[in-house]
């Protein structure tokens, strides 16, 4: 007969230095994994000024035919014709700041600007990090029988919000 009496004393402690190891593997996967999603640079101003470009249409345009009246009175001014909000108030240095943002319209032969025109300048630039993002769209609408062109190029600076890096 065999005897299978082990001695058993030894088992305990190998298994708890192993639980300990994998303990310490998953703990190290969490925290790397955690650090890593929250360390990436999440830059959502190109998203913001395509959002800002598509009110505009909707505040300009009914159901692909250009409102006359709505143009005309976004004409005098755009951030009441659309209820946009162009001033960033929500740090007390942005408050110091004309504005966060820059629409410029070109529709039925008018031009019409809000926000800070300086922005402007830094369309078509190849580095985004640390200057406004432009966005620009371009369409057709109806004004009575004829199709008209318009134009829409929206910049958002935000740099301080965004582009952190």
């Amino acid at each position: 007969m065999i005897n299978l009496k082990i001695n058993r004393k030894g088992d305990e402690r190998v298994l708890s230095m192993y639980w300990f190891i994998l303990f310490i593997i998953v703990a190290v996967a969490i925290v790397s994994a955690v650090l890593i999603f929250y360390s990436y640079l999440l830059d959502v101003r190109s998203t913001e000024a395509g959002i800002l470009s598509d009110r505009v249409v909707d505040c300009l345009s009914d159901g692909g035919n250009l409102n006359v009246a709505k143009l005309d009175e976004a004409e005098k001014n755009l951030e009441s014709a659309c209820n946009l909000i162009l001033k960033d108030e929500s740090k007390e240095k942005y408050k110091e700041m004309k504005s966060q943002y820059y629409i410029k319209v070109e529709a039925n032969g008018k031009l019409i600007e809000a926000g800070d025109r300086d922005f402007l300048a830094y369309c078509g630039q190849k580095s985004k990090l640390n200057i406004p993002v432009c966005f620009e769209k371009k369409l057709f609408v109806l004004n009575g029988n004829e199709f008209v062109s318009m134009k829409i190029t929206t910049a958002v600076r935000k740099v301080e919000q965004n582009a952190k890096g």
